[in-house]
């Protein structure tokens, strides 16, 4: 059995979760694409600091 699989790696602020879900229910063809977030718990101080200076408000 063969499948597509789409994956796609967003990095945001939770503030901007919805927007993104929605915009890729539009666009997916399945009916319920699996569509999931992972929170960061801990990281490097200067890779969350970049993420944090990088990602729009």
């Amino acid at each position: 059995m063969i499948y597509e699989v789409n994956f796609y790696n967003r990095k945001t602020k939770d503030q901007y979760y919805k927007e993104i879900e929605e915009q890729i229910k539009k666009q997916h063809p399945y009916e319920t694409p699996e569509i999931i977030a992972v929170s960061i718990g801990m990281g490097s101080d200067e890779y969350l600091n970049w993420l944090d200076n990088s990602l729009k408000d």
